[in-house]
């Protein structure tokens, strides 16, 4: 069973992304099929293909016809001039043209001649494909896959069961669900299918994904023979669901169409008990969302169309005395400058946030240009769309943009797609889509806001180091009411620019409640002495991290809200490994491989671990400070056993991989998924980390 392969179109997508139109009750479940595959041949009639994309081969066929002007090539086929400049330097490097890039050299001229004498040709090649059939009913899936054929290892060791992980923006999330599988019969042997079968197969799987942007259709030569062969059984992932308005029905999908009704009547006739636990599920979500938060169900039914910026700057307005403070700051105490410290770290953090969601919601409004987004996917890789955007930047104005190459050196198609997938924003990305738009619409808004703050760009180079730090590290910088106020004032220039229709809240906190600041640090300072014990606590714990304490201590009146209490744990954790780490003579030659190899052998298993990248454990072994995971993996093994047994007793890993999941990629954006988290699983992980904390701080 262990060695059962998985297949899914979900992963980390539920049914309700996939399928917004359709209105369900309660939650998917999950659950296998096992499926015969067949691998495929399928013929494809294609043009005679020398080489060359769209662009490549036009510009070619202009300087071949005497074109020796730039500007009236750019204008013959509507691009850009800079474009231009960008795809004749590309013809250079495959030696098409030469000189200043206008004549053509021999192998130039003889590319086109060949393309010339095959241009009414076309060629028969064959691609690979995979086809699945459910087993118990032969009956053939909507669902044909192209090219490499990757799957999912189930982790289960349970008849019966399956279980995989997967992840997505540094988020993993395991999916478990039964095996629907009859009594075992005897094997029979699978005969090749018939190319009519494999023909109305594919021409179902194109209509289907017509309005899939996703997906091609598959385009292959009629009249050849397509070859099948019987390959490896696969369990594949699907999801039921209860439709609301037909609650006697459920939905069953392969995560490529919301019903697959011969799939639908399979489950139902041969697994009744399933179909009711499907139905239980239901049942059991509608009771528990009755019982949420009556203000968090409010904000979900009712998301506006800049909701989760909505939800960034309620935060900021609270923090608002922390760029209008009094001129009788100096007056504060110890205690409650410190207070502000803090407070101002969660500030810097949300208009961080803030300003990464008004450029993406400004590029979902805005498109690229199909021309620009085409160059792009034929680049391939960051350090070639590099040079575009530096050009880009060039023309809108931009000096010196070859500055900014760690903002513009991370964007291909991949990343760009999965930005908008996941919703996720990601500051680099969607500011190069900001600069490729504004270079292709001069009158744009990002214009105009760049033209009243041309130093938005070095605000934001220095802006993310700062930030990556904040996050991260449980590091806190001294109060800077006139930094805080320009950060805040750019913030609000970027939302009216970009957001023209944003409305912002009149309901912003002036004032700063600290009459009780120094009486509840000193509840926490006690509390927390003694659990940590008072050597450790004062002598050997860092301030920092002492102080990041203070905040999330027991016994507290106030406590941060859920997606900071969140983070700070994750920081308390990660900078107190990192500093029992500095203290040991650590082998550089190390590598992740030796790690998990001996953290295996004291029976030390975790999938967040195998996820951690090579280079994260090569910096923590240099002594730099690294991801939760990556401090964990290597503090765990220059550990004795007897240390390790005690940990896992207090739960350490499990504490790790919790803290790991729960803050995801970091985003405000995930706050929205941690409405549904337990405030009394956070308290339990806290009381956690206080006795682990203890283990460690005993060394």
């Amino acid at each position: 069973m262990m060695d059962t392969k998985v297949f899914s179109l979900f992963k980390e997508r539920d049914y309700s992304e996939i399928f917004e139109n359709i209105s369900i009750i309660g939650k998917k479940v999950d659950f296998f099929l096992e499926c015969n595959t067949y691998d495929l041949e399928l013929p494809t009639e294609e043009k005679f293909d020398i080489g060359l994309d769209i662009f490549e081969e036009a510009i070619l066929k202009l300087l071949s016809l005497n074109f020796s002007d730039k500007k009236h090539i750019a204008e013959t086929l509507c691009l850009t001039k800079d474009l231009i400049n960008f795809i004749i330097i590309r013809l250079q490097e495959k030696k098409l043209v030469e000189g200043n890039g206008m004549d053509l050299t021999e192998n130039g001229k003889e590319i086109l001649c060949i393309n010339e004498k095959n241009k009414d040709k076309k060629e028969v090649k064959f691609i690979k494909a995979k086809i699945f059939m459910l087993k118990q009913t032969k009956k053939i899936l909507p669902y044909i896959h192209i090219g490499a054929f990757e799957t999912e290892l189930n982790e289960s060791d349970r008849e019966g069961c399956i279980f995989f992980s997967t992840e997505n923006a540094g988020k993993i999330k395991s999916i478990k669900g039964p095996l629907l599988k009859e009594k075992k019969s005897e094997e029979e042997k699978l005969e090749r299918l018939q190319t009519s079968t494999i023909e109305r197969a594919i021409n179902k799987y194109n209509r289907l994904i017509l309005e899939n942007e996703e997906l091609k259709t598959i385009k292959y030569a009629h009249g050849w023979a397509i070859n099948s062969t019987p390959s490896e059984n696969v369990y594949f992932h699907m999801q039921a669901v209860v439709q609301d308005g037909n609650i006697d029905e459920i939905l069953v999908s392969d995560g490529l169409i919301e019903d697959v009704d011969f799939i639908r009547k399979y489950v139902k006739n041969n697994f009744p008990g399933f179909v009711g636990n499907v139905k239980k599920n239901s049942v059991k979500n509608t009771i528990k969302s009755r019982l949420e938060n009556d203000k968090d169900v409010e904000r979900n039914n009712n998301k506006s169309k800049y909701y989760k910026l909505e939800s960034i700057m309620s935060e900021i307005n609270t923090l608002s005395y922390l760029y209008t403070i009094s001129n009788e700051e100096d007056a504060f105490n110890q205690d409650e400058m410190q207070a502000l410290k803090s407070e101002q770290k969660n500030f810097l953090l949300k208009c961080y946030s803030a300003i990464e969601h008004s450029l993406y919601y400004y590029d979902k409004e805005n498109k690229l240009n199909p021309t620009i987004r085409e160059v792009i996917k034929k680049n391939k890789n960051s350090k070639r769309n590099l040079k575009l955007i530096i050009q880009m930047a060039k023309k809108i104005g931009i000096s010196e943009p070859q500055k900014y190459e760690n903002l513009f050196n991370f964007i291909d198609d991949k990343r760009i797609r999965k930005m908008y997938n996941t919703e996720i924003p990601d500051m680099r990305i969607a500011l190069s889509i900001a600069v490729l738009n504004a270079a292709d619409n001069s009158n744009c808004q990002f214009i105009k806001l760049l033209k009243k703050r041309p130093e938005l760009f070095d605000v934001i180079n220095k802006f993310i180091p700062k930030r990556n730090e904040l996050s991260h590290r449980t590091k806190v910088y001294e109060l800077d009411k006139e930094n805080n106020r320009k950060i805040y004032e750019l913030l609000i220039d970027f939302i009216n620019y970009l957001q023209p229709d944003y409305k912002f809240s009149n309901n912003i906190n002036k004032e700063l409640n600290i009459s009780s600041i120094s009486q509840e640090k000193l509840n926490a300072e006690i509390f927390l002495a003694n659990e940590l014990g008072t050597m450790y606590f004062y002598r050997l714990l860092p301030k920092s991290i002492r102080n990041e304490w203070m905040i999330i201590s027991p016994g507290r009146a106030e406590y941060p809200n859920i997606t900071e209490y969140i983070n700070i744990m994750y920081r308390i954790m990660g900078d107190t490994l990192f500093y029992e780490i500095k203290s040991i003579k650590k082998d550089s030659k190390l590598n992740k491989k030796q790690i998990l190899m001996k953290l295996k052998r004291s029976g030390i298993y975790s999938k967040s671990f195998e996820t951690v990248k090579d280079v994260y454990i090569k910096n923590v072994l240099e002594n730099k400070n690294e991801t939760l995971g990556a401090n964990a993996m290597v503090y765990l093994y220059y550990q004795e056993d007897k240390k390790i047994k005690e940990l896992e007793k207090n739960k350490f890993v499990y504490t790790i991989e919790r803290l790991v999941y729960l803050r995801g990629h970091g985003n405000h954006t995930l706050s929205t998924v941690l409405l549904t988290t337990d405030v009394k699983e956070l308290d339990e992980i806290r009381d956690n980390m206080l006795r682990i904390s203890r283990i460690i701080g005993e060394s």
